[in-house]
């Protein structure tokens, strides 16, 4: 068994911008539609309708909404899902947020990971209460902006050893790696480091292609919310199980 993933973007449909904001959908059957042009293979998939914060749906298919006999919704906001078996996925809509993916045998948990659900204790700590995870054998992280272009404080000045922000609106504010923070809880929490994969596309760089006002391939925050977050698209970044 193997984790597989993808991140559909903004242009990878000839003839539209994607965008798999669910708000931007007439209909979670029309979110479904669009999804479906990417999934072949997967027999079930499930999408958790995320909110920022740290709850999760176990395995199983309590507290889902069935909206095509391959995809379901979760009733509830959750930030997380949990799925089991060959062909089993989990979809989450994401701009810059980062996604992690893990696999203990035959099962596949799958998280939305951005600054607020990674404040401790994290998302990751409720993630953890259903692995042993010192007997994880597979992790798979990232899919979301790097600390090339993630910072905090208003024309704040990174002091000697802090790392900076160089690109974007950003530029040179304290930088914030949150692929850092997920690595180092999952190691804190015990997950062996030979099993950690990162991703390393960061969301920001691609969503806006460097010295050019040209957009790129992903959606993202620091680029399309000019400042309102509901303003921003989502990408689907897809993880699921196969032989």
């Amino acid at each position: 068994m193997r984790i597989c993933a993808k991140i559909v973007g903004k242009h990878d449909l000839d003839d539209e911008v994607l965008d798999f904001r669910p708000s931007h959908q007439s209909s979670d059957q029309e979110l479904a539609d669009k999804l479906g042009l990417f999934v072949s293979g997967i027999k079930v998939l499930i999408s958790p309708r995320c909110v920022g914060g740290k709850t999760i749906v176990p395995a199983g298919v309590r507290f889902l909404d069935k909206i095509r006999p391959w995809f379901y919704r979760t009733s509830n906001k959750v930030d997380g899902a949990i799925v089991r078996g060959a062909g089993s996925g989990v979809v989450i809509f994401n701009a810059d947020c980062p996604v992690v993916g893990i696999r203990q045998g035959d099962y596949l948990g799958v998280f939305h990971c951005g600054r607020s659900g990674l404040s401790r204790p994290s998302i990751l700590a409720d993630a953890g209460m259903h692995f042993d995870l010192e007997e994880v054998e597979e992790v798979l992280f990232g899919f979301g902006i790097g600390p090339c272009c993630y910072g905090i404080g208003e024309n704040s000045e990174p002091s000697e050893g802090m790392l900076a922000v160089q690109n974007g609106p950003y530029a040179g504010q304290i930088s914030l790696d949150l692929r850092a923070e997920i690595r180092s809880q999952l190691l804190a929490m015990g997950v062996s480091e030979a099993v950690l994969c990162e991703h390393g596309i960061c969301t920001a760089c691609s969503g806006r292609l460097r010295d050019s006002k040209c957009e790129g391939d992903y959606h993202s925050n620091v680029w399309d919310a000019n400042g309102d977050p509901s303003r921003c698209g989502r990408n689907a970044t897809i993880l699921w199980l196969e032989e």
